[in-house]
């Protein structure tokens, strides 16, 4: 089962906030309800692909929103593992 629900096209990886915070929304789209701020650093499973310019984020088990693609960027696995060695 995907992160995104078993019937979702959309797989899982990692993603690192890369600005110094970042906003999570209830839905892609900067007008929506805000649900969260992350810090810079942090790192969380996304979606593989973008809706507009956002991207899907588990913030905990059962938070899930939507964060700009300027605040986020993809890692490969080798980043992530380089990163949770440190």
């Amino acid at each position: 089962m995907s992160l995104f629900g078993a019937s979702s096209a959309l797989a899982a990886q990692k993603g690192v906030i890369v600005s110094e915070e970042a906003v999570v929304f209830q839905n892609p789209d900067f007008d929506s309800t805000t649900l969260a701020t992350l810090k810079g650093g942090q790192i969380f499973d996304i979606s593989d692909g973008k809706k507009g310019a956002f991207y899907k984020v588990r913030v905990k088990p059962g938070m899930i929103g939507w964060v700009a693609d300027s605040d986020i960027r993809p890692l490969s696995a080798s980043a992530v593992k380089k990163i949770e060695d440190r």
